[in-house]
């Protein structure tokens, strides 16, 4: 059922200004309260990915461009106090990352890559190159 959901979401997403734009793939990521929901379309120009995402804000996703696609990753920092039974304040800080790996077809030029930041969506752009 889970996946018939997320394949519903896929079929019906259209991306704003790209209506030509064909579903490539999807996939969701969920680890230590951070969830992503990943649409992989094109069309004959670019390449485009869009990164729903709840639990994190769009500063703690990292996209970078590696060989054959793009790594997206999420670091979430966690600051704790603790009162020791001497009266002093101990802070602790941990982190917690994620990380999901899309493709790119060997005609997308990362060197192009485009990221646009909404609230609860990051819209990444991979224009194809020229021949």
């Amino acid at each position: 059922m889970k996946m018939i959901k997320y394949f519903l979401l896929a079929f019906l997403l259209v991306l704003p200004g790209y209506s030509a734009s064909r579903i490539l793939s999807t996939m969701s990521s969920t680890g230590n309260g951070v969830q992503f929901n990943i649409v992989k379309s094109a069309d004959q120009y670019a390449y485009y990915i869009q990164i729903r995402y709840k639990g994190i804000g769009p500063e703690g996703i990292a996209v970078m461009p590696v060989q054959g696609g793009v790594v997206i990753k999420s670091t979430r920092q966690q600051r704790q106090q603790q009162i020791t039974s001497y009266g002093a304040v101990q802070y602790y800080s941990s982190g917690q990352a994620m990380q999901s790996r899309v493709g790119i077809p060997p005609d997308g030029d990362l060197s192009r890559l485009g990221r646009n930041d909404k609230p609860g969506l990051i819209e990444l752009v991979i224009p194809r190159k020229r021949r």
